[in-house]
């Protein structure tokens, strides 16, 4: 729905560009929920959510065609970056902002 509603807003020959977090695979997200149960703050994020994308870049690219925007129109990747983290809670600094919700 999102898909179709932002293209509709494309003039002809218009560009959307989009970036999106997709941390569901990083260590540093999905142990967050585990590390709180561990020490004792489990109810308190029951209903978190970890931020991230709600699907893989395939189906992001299926749901742009479906909204009329030809395939082979589309660029599309899937990036990791790799940050060098220095200090005993350099993992909590640099996720602190994109932590539960």
């Amino acid at each position: 729905a999102l898909s179709r509603r932002l293209v509709s807003y494309l003039a002809p020959g218009g560009v959307l560009a989009v970036q999106m977090p997709d941390t569901r695979a990083q260590p540093s997200h999905a142990l967050m929920k585990t590390v709180a149960a561990e020490a004792g703050f489990g109810s308190l994020v029951a209903s978190a959510q970890v931020p991230s994308t709600k699907a893989d870049p395939a189906q992001y690219l299926d749901w742009l065609t479906e909204a009329g925007v030809p395939a082979g129109s589309v660029d599309a990747w899937h990036t990791t970056y790799y940050q060098l983290l220095e200090g005993p809670d350099a993992v909590a600094r640099f996720t602190r902002q994109t932590g539960l919700m």
